[in-house]
């Protein structure tokens, strides 16, 4: 039950910073400009994660992945904790999970990905 609780709150954490992130990933990708409410918004909520980032790793291609990897980050840190508090013990010492967690945590940023870009599609026609 206690570990129900903070996997919906890790679940509920995780999932606005990650669209966060996703979001001002988008907005920079897309050249939308910063100076509205959202804007200031996502940039208050994310310039802690972002900023140190963004001396270390450069963007690739005109692409802000100082924003796109702790919200890749994010999720992995999401998917591990269902595995650990769903899973056995002895399925954590198989060099066989990590793959499939990493490419988990890929999914799941791309499904957050796809669900942000569909929310804003049907803001845009509203």
């Amino acid at each position: 039950m206690a570990g129900q609780a903070v996997l919906f709150l890790l679940q509920v954490v995780t999932g606005v910073l990650s669209v966060a992130l996703l979001l001002r990933f988008y907005m920079q990708a897309f050249r939308v400009s910063f100076n509205n409410q959202v804007g200031t918004f996502v940039v208050d909520l994310t310039n802690w994660m972002v900023k140190p980032l963004r001396k270390a790793l450069p963007g690739l291609w005109g692409l802000d992945l100082a924003s796109l990897l702790p919200a890749y980050l994010l999720q992995l840190v999401f998917v591990v904790a269902v595995v650990s508090l769903q899973g056995d013990s002895e399925a954590w010492s198989a060099l066989n999970l990590l793959p499939v967690l990493l490419w988990q945590g890929v999914l799941a940023t791309l499904r957050m990905s796809l669900y942000l870009l569909i929310g804003a599609l049907l803001v845009q026609a509203v």
